[in-house]
């Protein structure tokens, strides 16, 4: 994957006027997420007592259970958080070291340095 494509991606991600580590934070949910997501984990991770560690055929596996809405977005943006960090270790490598300073208008001025768009008519409805 090149520099123009990893801007391009990062661009679908951010929105106007946030450096990356902002994007990070916003997609993080902040405080109150992060408290309830730790008392999720630590339900889950609480073995049943008295219960054989056999599965019955007929429960469903995690994977096939229902999911709320709350926990959809929240996969989601779990998602986002793995590809910016994956577009960003990327960038690293390729030598760009400022990467998590750059601001959404600053990668897009980058791209049109480089001649990748002719305009900024396709994200100026970002």
């Amino acid at each position: 994957m090149d520099r123009i494509s990893i801007w391009k991606e990062l661009l679908t991600i951010m929105k106007r006027g946030e450096k990356l580590l902002d994007t990070f934070q916003r997609l993080g949910g902040g405080a109150g997420a992060k408290s309830k997501n730790k008392r999720a984990s630590r339900q889950y991770s609480k073995k049943p007592k008295g219960k054989s560690m056999e599965v019955s055929e007929s429960s469903q596996p995690p994977e096939q259970k229902e999911l709320s809405a709350e926990e959809i977005e929240q996969q989601q943006r779990k998602k986002s958080i793995e590809r910016l960090t994956d577009l960003s270790d990327k960038m690293m490598a390729l030598g760009h070291f400022s990467v998590y300073e750059d601001t959404w208008e600053q990668i897009l001025e980058n791209l049109k340095k480089e001649g990748a768009i002719s305009d900024s008519a396709e994200y100026d409805r970002m």
